[in-house]
């Protein structure tokens, strides 16, 4: 439940477009303590000013927090330009994450984390975690792919578990 409405946010962002800018938001900083349960029980995408401030930090590799680096995605470890499929990526870093209640991506230093985000093999969640459905690895494997053409499309996608024509 909470992965989903995680992306469904998410989803709500890469949907959203106003007059000025005809692009839609990726967030760039999901991590577990920017997903917020509610009083009422509803789950909300915060801190999405990290988006802006980001971009310049990591054109760098500098100023980003220890924290926030095991849930970035091997495009923003190489430093190229990002899209919705980043904020998919990090999304399942989380519910990884989530099921298994170990991070997927360690290190003592950010440039070791960065490392494993674009080489580690991504382990089964199910090896972690045997009260797991099978699906949920084709679900992890499938946000986690390296090659970002190869996600899910955006946060909505993901949400549902497919996407039409991808």
């Amino acid at each position: 439940f909470v992965a989903a409405e995680m992306c469904r946010g998410l989803g709500a962002a890469h949907s959203w477009h106003d007059d000025e800018r005809h692009a839609p938001v990726v967030h760039r900083g999901v991590k577990p303590s920017n997903v917020l349960l509610s009083r009422a029980g509803e789950i909300k995408i915060a801190d999405f000013g990290f988006a802006a401030v980001a971009e310049q930090a990591l054109r760098t590799r500098g100023g980003i927090p220890l924290e926030a680096t095991p849930y970035l995605s091997p495009e923003q470890a190489a430093g190229d330009q990002l899209d919705v499929r980043s904020d998919v990526f990090s999304a399942g870093a989380v519910l990884y994450e989530l099921v298994t209640g170990e991070p997927l991506f360690r290190g003592t230093t950010v440039d070791q984390i960065w490392r494993a985000i674009i080489a580690q093999p991504i382990p089964a969640a199910t090896a972690s975690n045997s009260h797991l459905p099978p699906e949920i690895d084709d679900v992890l494997y499938r946000a986690l792919a390296r090659d970002r053409r190869q996600r899910y499309a955006d946060g909505a996608c993901y949400q549902r578990g497919s996407c039409r024509g991808n």
